[in-house]
């Protein structure tokens, strides 16, 4: 991916050009376009209630 670090165990990883900043009070908000990704297979985990959870049918 572009010479760039990516963590190992991550499903997808991505780099991007910065195409524009954007200043948003005291932040910046920089918008990118993706130019390079790497998808892996894996179960996804999503971040709520201070803590990973993984997803489950319905």
């Amino acid at each position: 991916m572009r010479g760039l670090p990516f963590l190992g165990e991550a499903l997808i990883g991505f780099s991007c050009d910065a195409s524009e900043m954007v200043e948003a009070g005291s932040h910046t908000v920089f918008i990118g376009e993706i130019m390079d990704m790497r998808i892996s297979e894996g179960a996804p985990l999503v971040y709520g209630q201070s803590g990973f959870h993984r997803l489950k049918p319905l």
